[in-house]
């Protein structure tokens, strides 16, 4: 029998092969295929400055989400190679073109794509090359201003940056009157660094831009604000500031009603913030009306608001002479706050079940991770929710034994402080849930 079965074997053993090859094959083209045709799950995405449009590099990475509620972009370690990045870049979003620069500081590949009234912008960049391998920072094209009234978000050239302060750093603000070293290898035929500068606000159409002396002066459509950039002789160096008698200055006067409802006197500091966040606001010309439920008057200027709780954080829009301009997550976050502190509108009081002691606080911050909303200051109290972390919350005030009061949705609730930290935090410290 076995010898049978041995010589049946040996007989067939040409076909059986045969037949082995050709599975094999069918397996491989088939996984090839599929490689070739498979879009990773998950990707690094960067959000522009002037419209918010996001788009991906299809890499996976370990990300930080609070990066991209604060900066809208994220530091990532990867392996690739930054040119290799460029390409997936420009290959997976529709309609964007992608140039590569070198100065001192190093590569900067930048993503442009026209919309309907300008031109968007990203940067893929190594953060601090020769000194940190395989990190990079993917994001929009913007830094913040630090001005006396806040921080000031707007465009910034990072391609034409060397300094860094302004390019290891997503969170590196500009600080009036500091010179900033900048540059550009392989400079166009004619051209300077000012006007490098000056052709990348004119191409994003988002400020009127003035000759001024060593320079050039940028203001935002609809808006007052005036920042003026000023260059050394050789382009090497350029600094920003302001004049001093066009800063627009925060009120302590300032009063919110919510539809036809009687206005509310806010406290004051409630006041200069507001008005602080408005003032600085990037309005634009165009926009999409929103349920604008409530009106804020500034010293006699009048201000349209809307306030959505939309994926467990709050979003913002408002609306005036100037334009429409939409609130950063941060900005929406404070001003739920500063508006449930004043009890304005249909904005709830605190329960009389609570007896703790809070101190008012109204301020936006992030959970550092897991984190329980309570109905009561207390874990023995209802669990409402778990937000993940880097959840941005609007914070009403903290009270003495380590809870603050927050703003979550249509009520006030309560969430541990000890897992809590402001936005602009340089890191989180890992916790529990509670």
């Amino acid at each position: 029998m076995k010898r049978r079965q041995s010589s049946w074997v040996r007989r067939r053993l040409p076909m059986l092969v045969a037949i082995a090859a050709i599975v094999l094959l069918v397996l491989i083209i088939v996984l090839i295929a599929r490689g070739c045709s498979k879009k990773p799950s998950e990707g690094i995405e960067a959000k522009a400055f002037s419209t918010g449009t996001v788009i991906t590099l299809p890499v996976n990475a370990e990300l930080n989400n609070g990066d991209f509620v604060s900066y809208g972009g994220y530091q990532f370690e990867t392996g690739k190679k930054l040119g290799s990045m460029a390409k997936l870049v420009t290959k997976n979003n529709d309609g964007v073109t992608g140039t590569s620069y070198s100065n001192s500081y190093g590569v900067c590949w930048v993503f442009t794509r026209k919309n309907d009234a300008g031109t968007d912008s990203w940067c893929l960049y190594q953060r601090d090359p020769g000194q940190t391998k395989n990190w990079y920072i993917f994001m929009g094209e913007h830094r913040e201003v630090s001005l006396p009234t806040g921080a000031f978000d707007t465009l910034l050239p990072l391609h034409l940056i060397t300094d860094a302060a302004l390019r290891d750093s997503m969170f590196g603000r500009i600080e009036l009157g500091t010179p900033y070293s900048c540059g550009c290898d392989k400079m166009p035929e004619g051209q300077t660094i000012a006007g490098m500068f000056r052709a990348f606000y004119e191409e994003s159409n988002l400020y009127n831009v003035s000759t001024s002396e060593m320079g050039f002066t940028l203001v935002p459509k609809g808006s007052a604000q005036q920042l003026i950039f000023q260059f050394n002789d050789d382009g090497s160096k350029f600094m920003v500031t302001v004049p001093e008698d066009t800063e627009p200055e925060p009120t302590a006067n300032a009063t919110v009603r919510s539809g036809s409802g009687d206005p509310v006197t806010l406290i004051e500091n409630d006041a200069l913030s507001l008005s602080s966040i408005l003032l600085q606001s990037n309005f634009k010309r165009t926009g999409k009306p929103a349920d604008y439920t409530y009106t804020a008057d500034l010293d006699g200027k009048s201000y349209e608001l809307s306030l959505e709780w939309k994926d467990n954080t709050w979003a913002a829009s408002v609306h005036c002479d100037d334009g429409f301009a939409v609130l950063t997550t941060r900005n929406a976050c404070t001003v739920a706050a500063i508006l449930a502190n004043n009890l304005v509108g249909d904005m709830p009081a605190r329960s009389d079940e609570v007896t703790a002691s809070f101190a008012a606080m109204p301020t936006c911050m992030a959970t550092t991770t897991g984190l329980n909303v309570r109905s009561q200051p207390s874990t023995n109290s209802t669990r409402l929710a778990t937000l993940q972390e880097n959840t941005a919350v609007a914070v009403i005030a903290k009270s003495d034994d380590g809870w603050y009061e927050v703003l979550y949705n249509d009520k006030r609730a309560y969430m541990s402080a000890d897992y809590l930290k402001a936005v602009y935090s340089a890191e989180s410290e890992p916790g529990s849930n509670d």
